[in-house]
């Protein structure tokens, strides 16, 4: 540790020495330390200082953001990252991706197939993007001046950096296309293109572009392969095309679509990842440098990746074959809650990557663009399959990649782990009902629950059962092929709820040959469970009243003795008696306590970067506002202290206690299986506690799904990777 202390110091006085020598203004630089951003100037001892005790701005840890201190851009940095934190790696932005500057020069450095060995052949019919003419082409456009005697800049270098200030600073392309015009008129020789048009066939020829593939308006098929010519739906016979203004005066109008699916292909976007030499590297972290010490820090150490081997030697052999994940969920563009309207992008991570990389945004790949206004819902399947279609063709014979690492061409294969989402978009991509009397996906026909005939809703109780026996695992994959049997639906306007099962759909991933075999297709989400449950939790602290006590009293009566109500349907599948804790009166916290709880999390202070300011969402007894990461920080460490000394029975503060510790350790970074299988077995008695303790009413699916967390995370691999915290900051 000494040593690379050593290192980080003397990079940093590197740093200095060549930053004062280039850029100092009156003996002053700017600081790029955490807490400075660049934004204030400093004498040389200060800066050094401050990147010595509080470290430097994340985004100026890359080569290309080093601009103001004037450093030239060929000359490499001095190392910064030896001081512990992992290092992003040649070519990689962490806003915008793969940073093509980096990636264009390597290629021109080092061009594609020299002095390589290509142990497969040559393949005219198989060939790569970064060896298509066109894209040669722009390579040679990187000596491109940006203006005559320039040396910090190219004409495309320019452009893309100019383009990424558009995406980060959302600006609209009408001001995107004034700005190029004025930089144009300001100075004659720049060589750049005269319009956001010309600039976006520029960025489209690196092959950053995307596909659009007309849908059907109700979702019903797209307008692909060889239905890509027709005009109508040929299963509502919806009309393809906006009905045209101007058809009668005679004039050609261009045909717009009603809907678009937009598909940014996968296949290419792996291929530039073995292209670096760095990143091709990273890309063998899981064969080459994993340590195998039983320790679980890593997808490539769980249950799950290790089965998938077993079953598939002869796709392990080879460590460059690409692992993926699949995450997706719904969100407003707009930014306004008071417009209705759902994008949804379906988003894949790389698992090959060290552990500070898999989650990086810079590696996370958006394959669709499905379109608004309403989420597709079980019509997913119809937007999902050109997706389906480019990982069977990389499961089967693979595609001819360039190894800029290994100095050779490789067959790149890649597999589909398992899907991160939501407990909603869970039943969408799996086609298992997520609400009645079966909701759990795990527990299926074993499911334990009873309507509440006064609360008005399903509740899922009886966890008395898992203190013997632990909660059981998923089904297989060759399970829930069994259980759907010839089930067939018609997706779109015709799409209607199978009756007699609780499955809606053989999902789309069944197409993937390798599907069924996988330990875990479908994660819960962590991160939506512990938010639902951390706002149950402080709704009943707050609303334990004489009324919900009433309420639970009538709701217990009628679970023992249910009302026969005319007309009423059964519930699917077979009933389990729930058994319900003889009733007591339920504590009622006081308005004294409620106050002397806020009165702590409003005093709680944390670093930057820690939270929100959960302060500010505290009102004098009332807590508001809070976001998914703030109930995270809440539940594992503000919680405990907030409700320890308030006056609560001593029973009920142990059980929360006990519950939010078992959140914490089930968010721990590293992280052993029998430790996981402890917490598998510790859950089960903690939900009896609290059925003690709260009304029936208080057990919502969520709380119920936390039994099956700790045995998701033994045989997947600790949480962080397969939650949607990344995901939700990267839509």
């Amino acid at each position: 540790m000494a040593k690379q202390n050593d290192k980080y110091i003397e990079g940093c006085q590197g740093f200095v020495e060549l930053a004062f020598g280039h850029s100092a203004i009156n003996g002053k630089i700017n600081c790029p330390c955490k807490n400075c951003k660049n934004n204030k100037r400093l004498d040389k001892d200060n800066v050094l200082f401050h990147l010595l005790t509080k470290g430097w701005h994340q985004d100026y840890r890359d080569l290309e953001r080093w601009f103001l201190h004037n450093e030239p851009r060929q000359q490499p940095p001095p190392d910064i990252n030896d001081s512990g934190d992992q290092s992003l790696g040649d070519g990689v932005d962490d806003y915008g991706g793969v940073d093509y500057h980096g990636l264009l020069s390597s290629l021109l450095n080092n061009p594609v197939g020299e002095g390589s060995s290509d142990p497969i052949g040559n393949d005219p019919t198989d060939v790569p993007p970064t060896e298509t003419e066109d894209f040669h082409k722009k390579v040679q456009e990187l000596n491109t001046p940006l203006y005559p005697g320039c040396k910090n800049y190219s004409r495309l270098s320019f452009i893309i950096e100019l383009y990424l200030i558009k995406s980060r600073g959302k600006m609209s392309d009408v001001t995107f296309g004034e700005m190029v015009h004025l930089l144009k008129n300001a100075f004659p020789d720049i060589n750049i293109p005269d319009s956001f048009y010309e600039t976006k066939k520029l960025i489209r020829a690196l092959g950053c572009d995307y596909k659009k593939i007309d849908a059907c308006l109700n979702d019903c098929m797209l307008f692909w392969k060889q239905d890509e010519n027709l005009d109508s739906c040929k299963v509502c016979n919806e009309p393809r095309w906006k009905p045209s203004r101007d058809s009668s005066l005679g004039k050609r109008i261009k045909k717009v679509p009603k809907k678009v699916l937009r598909h940014f292909p996968l296949i290419p976007r792996l291929q530039k990842l073995y292209a670096l030499e760095n990143t091709a590297k990273n890309m063998r972290w899981h064969a080459e440098e994993r340590r195998d010490d039983g320790i679980l820090r890593h997808p490539a150490d769980s249950d799950a990746w290790k089965e998938f081997d077993k079953k598939h030697v002869e796709y392990s052999l080879e460590p460059r074959n690409v692992r993926l994940g699949l995450a997706t969920d719904g969100f407003n563009p707009f930014g306004n809650m008071n417009i209705n309207y759902s994008t949804w992008p379906v988003i894949l991570m790389v698992y090959n990557l060290p552990p500070g990389l898999c989650m990086q945004r810079s590696y996370m790949m958006m394959s669709l663009l499905i379109e608004g206004p309403t989420g597709p819902k079980q019509n997913i399947d119809v937007y999902l399959q050109p997706l389906i279609d480019e990982l069977n063709k990389l499961w089967g014979s693979g595609f001819r990649t360039w190894d800029a690492s290994m100095k050779q061409y490789f067959r790149m294969r890649a597999n589909l782990m398992w899907t991160i989402n939501d407990f909603p978009a869970y039943s969408i991509l799996s086609g298992w009902s997520t609400s009645g009397y079966l909701a759990c996906p795990s527990c299926a026909d074993n499911t334990v629950s009873e309507y509440l005939y006064k609360s008005k809703k399903v509740c899922y109780m009886g966890h008395e059962r898992f203190r013997e026996d632990p909660p059981p695992p998923p089904p297989t994959g060759h399970d829930v092929l069994s259980s759907i049997g010839d089930i067939n639906v018609v997706f779109g306007l015709n799409y209607k709820n199978p009756t007699d099962t609780q499955w809606r759909k053989r999902s789309i991933f069944f197409d993937l040959p390798y599907w069924k075999d996988n330990v875990i297709r479908h994660n819960l989400d962590l991160m939506h469970t512990e938010k639902n449950i951390g706002e149950v939790l402080l709704k009943w602290l707050d609303a334990l009243k004489q009324e919900i006590y009433d309420n639970a009293k009538e709701d217990i009566k009628k679970i023992q003795r249910p009302p026969k109500l005319k007309g009423a349907s059964t519930p699917r599948g077979p009933r389990h008696p729930l058994c319900v804790p003889k009733l007591h009166k339920y504590h009622q916290m006081s308005s004294a306590q409620r106050k002397a709880m806020c009165d702590v999390l409003e005093g709680v202070k944390v670093p930057g970067g820690y939270s929100s300011n959960i302060a500010r969402c505290v009102n004098s007894d009332k807590i508001w506002g809070l976001k998914s990461h703030d109930y995270h920080v809440l539940m594992q460490q503000l919680l405990p202290v907030a409700i320890r000394n308030v006056g609560l029975p001593k029973q009920m503060v142990d059980v929360i206690i006990e519950l939010c510790d078992f959140f914490r350790r089930l968010c721990s970074k590293t992280n052993k299986a029998e430790d996981f299988e402890k917490l598998h077995t510790d859950i089960g008695p903690i939900l009896c506690k609290l059925e003690k303790m709260f009304p029936p009413a208080f057990f919502v699916v969520m709380i119920h799904l936390t039994v099956h967390l700790a045995q998701e995370a033994r045989v997947g691999g600790c949480v962080h990777y397969r939650y949607m915290y990344p995901v939700e900051r990267y839509t």
